[in-house]
Parts: structure tokens; C-alpha cells; sequence
């Protein structure tokens, strides 16, 4: 990858960081705002921060029909630009980005709503803001049976027993706008 490559990688990079932070700005504003409303922000977070995740750790992406080789060649190169990147920002695997269950949020959605509707399980829907009897508690035999809750206390949103601590993804979204940042100026100032 040449510096205009990296630089267009970068600057989405930070786009989808800015994304997720203002979603988390939203949650963080109104608490008490509807369900509906704090889980669209939750949702929009994760996937923007998801799409840094995978940009950053990629993982292998099955397409229908084709090529093997391609596909070879094509997650070669996945491989090659996540190393890059992380090698310009020095990001490490201990980073609360690499997680693969943020990465397969959004691209595993319709996959884990489509079980979880599918299983026979306790079938619970638990609104963003329970009542305090509710709060901080896991509700039915098992995690899987509730599809999603925000916990208002913890900041944490648990999506069917995975629980996504959204203040560490916050910081650590933060963090990597200040090193795209210092990349960015460190390039022009070398050019």
C-alpha cells in the first residue's frame, strides 16, 4: 500500500470512529430517552465501530461463487492492509476494537436474530430503562433469551449474553482519532 492509500484507509477510519462517537454522545445525553431510541444510537455505534474493527483486524468473508483464489487473494490483501494500518497507528490485539464479536455484530445480525427466534427459548424483550426491580440483572434461564438490553447504570448493552462495554469501545474510538490525527499530520508535514 503507497502513503495515498493508507491515507484514504485512514481517513475512513476515522469517519466510522467520528460515527460511533456521536452515536455514543446520543446515549450518553438522554439516558431516559425511549427504548426505541437508545437502542437505534447503541446499534449505530456498534456498527460503525464495528466497520473499525474489521477494517483494522479483518477476518475472512465468505462470498457466494467465487473463485477460490480470488478469495485467497483477496483476504491475503485484507490481511496485509490490517497489519498496515495497525502498524501506522500502533494499535495492538489488546485493543477493545479486536473484538471478532463486535466485527459480526452487524454482519451477523439476521443470523443471530433469525436463531434466536427460531430456538425454544424464553422469548425476552427487556425495554432500554426497567424499572429498578430489573436493572443490572439478567432476566431467564439463560443470557440467550434476552435479545437485547442497555444496562443505564453500567453503560453496557448486552446483545443475547455478549455484552458490549461501550465506554472502553468509546475511549478507545477516541484514542484512535488522536493517532489517525497524529499520522495525518506527521505525512503532510513529510511530504
Amino acid at each position: 500500500m503507497n502513503t495515498y492509500q493508507v491515507r484514504i484507509y485512514l481517513e475512513e477510519l476515522d469517519k466510522h470512529a467520528c460515527w460511533a462517537l456521536e452515536a455514543f454522545n446520543r446515549i450518553q445525553q438522554d439516558r431516559s430517552a425511549s427504548a426505541a431510541d437508545l437502542f437505534s444510537a447503541v446499534h449505530q455505534m456498534l456498527g460503525h465501530a464495528g466497520v473499525v474493527s474489521r477494517l483494522l483486524w479483518p477476518e475472512e468473508m465468505i462470498v457466494p461463487r467465487e473463485d477460490k483464489r480470488r478469495a485467497e487473494r483477496r483476504y491475503k490483501r485484507a490481511l496485509e492492509r490490517g497489519e498496515k494500518l495497525r502498524n501506522h497507528l500502533a494499535v495492538d490485539s489488546t485493543n477493545p476494537l479486536n473484538r471478532a464479536d463486535l466485527r459480526r455484530h452487524v454482519a451477523g445480525f439476521e443470523e443471530n436474530l433469525d436463531s434466536w427466534v427460531s430456538e425454544g427459548l424464553d422469548k425476552i424483550v427487556l425495554p432500554a430503562n426497567p424499572d429498578d426491580n430489573l436493572k443490572g440483572r439478567r432476566i431467564g434461564p439463560v443470557a440467550e433469551d434476552v435479545l437485547r438490553y442497555f444496562n443505564v447504570e453500567s453503560g453496557e448493552f448486552d446483545f443475547r449474553g455478549t455484552v458490549f462495554p461501550l465506554q472502553a469501545i468509546s475511549e478507545a474510538l477516541t484514542d484512535l482519532r488522536i493517532r489517525i490525527e497524529l499520522v495525518l499530520e506527521r505525512d503532510l508535514t513529510a511530504a
